[in-house]
């Protein structure tokens, strides 16, 4: 029985460590400006996995007088929140 408590305990900090590191990804994301105020974010050209962070597809910005406005916030939470940054 203590075996087993160890073994799930084991997985869930494995879990928990995994969880962490998506949450530290960095897309190193670049902007590039394709249109005078308009700005496109170029994903891989290769499958969804964890060493790219999903970062597969495109996803830009318009800046206007009244503010930005986004097109596509990406494949995460974190993504966007480091394409707003």
């Amino acid at each position: 029985m203590k075996q087993v408590l160890c073994f799930i305990l084991a997985l869930s900090t494995l879990s928990l460590s995994t969880l962490l590191k998506a949450d530290e990804f960095n897309y190193a994301l670049g902007a590039q400006a394709i249109a005078p105020d308009t700005y496109v974010f170029v994903g891989k050209t290769e499958d969804f996995s964890r060493k790219n962070g999903g970062n597969i597809v495109n996803t830009g910005f318009i800046v206007t007088r009244e503010g930005v406005v986004v097109i596509d916030t990406g494949s995460s939470k974190r993504y966007g929140e480091q394409q707003a940054a």
